[in-house]
């Protein structure tokens, strides 16, 4: 069981091994960029449960996990889940027993190590304790027992667990860290007894304790319930079958903040709010009907914006090129998904800085990105392929944004004009360089016929170089095996990238080459999906298929109801015309799905080649079309 896991909920999470050990500096409990807990240890009858008398894991959902321990005759299992505002862990067993709980507190910031000197203000309250470093505490409860008040500081290098267990110093780089024992939770429990302890953000009263204690397991189920009636909505067929649906929503919804409005990156160490990343992955959460928080994401990253665009998160002197033109992609989509008018006003003085910016890097007929303005910011790059895709679709969505409202702003066709003449630039025999002036076969030509429209040609060019030089038997590799730049170890000049065989799988989808995409989905199922860390996705896959970087990351998985709706069923909408228009699917594809246009609901039903909708359908030159 050398596999992690991830329990989450609105920035709320704990990372863990699953044979229980806490095996690294990102292991523990966190409340978005902030740590508050190393680890926690129970004592049963004088023995500690660890690894070495682990019995099973099962991960329930993002919220809920179970650990299975026998110590000595003494079977007992530990429950933990993971709440808005504080964690529960529950140890229970058949038997009488004795129970020692220590915690391990380490107040820090995700980029602090070991501070010298460090000290907490402990104070001993009713049902347990409270630690303060600086600005933050950390309470925590338990529901019976005592406390036996005996801090001690020490250090310890937790990442020794993780190299042991073939982690990469990427993952741990064996630092030290910080370790306050307050003290020792005892408890001596009957036959059936169980001990909860709960670690919070918040001081909590005694009925607060016990209420959050008793209803963990429902709230587990109404989530599940949730996760359900979401995949209700679909119909299954030989790709995107219920179990693997159910794990994607469920990773989708676990790197969300409801009530903050953000979406996270990853976790454990990408826990904040990465722009980027979360406009790649809001159209799937548009996709399973949670547009508001859609509208919301996109509101607070307006927010975090100023002159020099949008920044890569909150508080970073970086401005990458590539998120503006997504937020105006993702705004559309809103609005044809929704039919929400107002959204599109309240950002249109955005919209128009976002295009005064771009016209000061558009030179001829190209942006001129440059350094680390793009999502490869590991290396410095200039006139890149996908910012170009990217700045023309925007450019061609914003043109039907300004149709909408019945006007036109003249700069937008002649730019429309000079970056889809520039795109030709690119091509270098068979393939579309990364870069105008530096002749890389990379993966980020994919983003040409995912996000625009282009000639045949150009299509046949780019996927039969998917074919032949990007597509491994683990993945879509970042660079082409065959190219001079290649490196096997490289983070992003080599290492395969769950994220770009996503978008390999939609233009494979796209362009009705069903085989290839459903090739590309099930090695995404296969191996990728729960390869290090349970029911989630790693950053990167080095070309052998070994899972590396950061081992829950959200658009490794987020992106995939999107390309459900979007290039799977190939759905379109047609504003002006209120139409939903979908080419007709292949006689092998059965799947359903009830989905939303112009904030209408559409039934679909494929089946032996034919479609069936609650609403009536035309056909015209091999589409589908429905009034909606």
């Amino acid at each position: 069981m050398d596999k992690v896991n991830v329990l989450s909920k609105n920035g709320m999470f704990i990372f863990r091994f699953n044979d229980g050990e806490f095996g690294s500096k990102w292991c523990g409990i966190w409340n978005e960029d902030t740590k508050f807990v190393d680890y926690f240890a129970f004592k049963l009858n004088g023995e500690y449960l660890s690894s070495k008398n682990v019995k099973s894991f099962q991960m329930y959902n993002s919220q809920f996990a179970r650990y299975d321990y026998v110590s000595g005759k003494t079977e007992v299992s530990e429950d933990v889940f993971c709440s808005d505002n504080h964690v529960i862990v529950t140890l229970k067993s058949k038997d009488q027993f004795n129970v020692e709980a220590e915690v391990g507190v380490n107040i820090r910031r995700r980029e602090e190590d070991y501070i010298p000197d460090k000290t907490y203000n402990l104070e001993v309250i009713k049902n347990g304790f409270k630690a303060t470093y600086k600005d933050k505490t950390l309470y925590v409860y338990y529901s019976n027992g005592s406390f036996a008040y005996s801090p001690v500081y020490s250090k310890h290098t937790p990442g020794e667990y993780a190299r042991s267990k073939g982690f990469s110093r990427y993952f741990d780089d064996l630092s030290e860290q910080n370790k306050f024992v307050p003290g020792i939770i005892k408890s001596s429990l009957k036959e059936g007894g169980d001990l909860s302890i709960i670690f919070s953000m918040q001081r909590m009263e005694e009925d607060a304790i016990f209420g959050a204690i008793n209803s963990r397991l429902r709230i587990s189920k109404d989530y599940n319930d949730l996760i359900g009636v979401i995949c209700d909505s679909y119909g299954y067929g030989d790709v995107f079958d219920r179990g693997f649906l159910k794990d994607v929503i469920d990773s989708l919804l676990s790197y969300s903040n409801i009530p903050k409005r953000k979406v996270y990156a990853g976790f454990p160490y990408f826990n904040q709010f990465w722009t980027r990343d979360a406009l790649f992955i809001l159209p799937s959460f548009i996709t399973i009907n949670q547009p508001n928080f859609a509208r919301d994401v996109m509101k607070n990253i307006i927010a975090l914006s100023g002159d020099k665009g949008i920044p890569n998160f909150a508080g970073s002197n970086l401005f990458p090129m590539d998120t503006m033109p997504m937020l105006i992609i993702d705004l559309l989509d809103y609005y044809l998904k929704t039919g929400d008018s107002q959204m599109l006003l309240s950002l249109d003085p955005w919209l128009n800085k976002f295009v005064y910016i771009m016209k000061g890097r558009l030179g001829g007929n190209f942006i001129h990105d440059r350094g680390r303005e793009t999502w490869m910011d590991s290396m410095d790059r200039e006139y890149s392929i996908e910012i170009q895709a990217l700045w023309l679709r925007a450019m061609e969505d914003l043109l039907r944004i300004e149709r909408i409202y019945g006007r036109e702003d003249a700069r937008l066709p002649d730019i429309i004009d000079k970056l889809r003449n520039g795109l030709g630039q690119f091509k270098r025999g068979s393939y579309l360089s990364d870069q105008l002036n530096k002749d890389i076969n990379s993966a980020n030509q994919l983003f040409v016929p995912f996000f625009l429209d282009v000639d045949e040609e150009l299509n046949n060019l780019i996927i039969d170089n998917l074919k032949q030089n990007l597509l491994t038997e683990y993945g879509v590799l970042s660079v082409a095996k065959n190219d001079r730049s290649f490196d096997p170890k490289s983070y992003q000049n080599g290492a395969i990238w769950p994220f770009l065989s996503s978008i390999a799988a939609g233009v494979a989808f796209k362009l009705k080459d069903y085989d290839l995409g459903r090739k590309i989905i099930e090695i995404i199922k296969k191996k990728n999906f729960d390869a290090q860390c349970s029911s989630r996705i790693n950053e990167i896959f080095e070309p052998n298929g070994k899972p590396q970087g950061c081992v829950s990351q959200a658009w490794s998985i987020g992106m995939i109801p999107h390309i459900i709706d979007d290039y799977f069923i190939g759905v379109r909408i047609d504003e002006s015309e209120r139409k939903l228009i979908i080419d007709q699917p292949p006689s092998d594809l059965d799947f359903s799905r009830n989905l939303t246009a112009l904030g209408r609901r559409v039934k679909l039903e494929f089946k032996d080649g034919k479609v069936v909708s609650d609403l009536p359908i035309s056909r015209e030159d091999k589409k589908l079309i429905i009034d909606i």
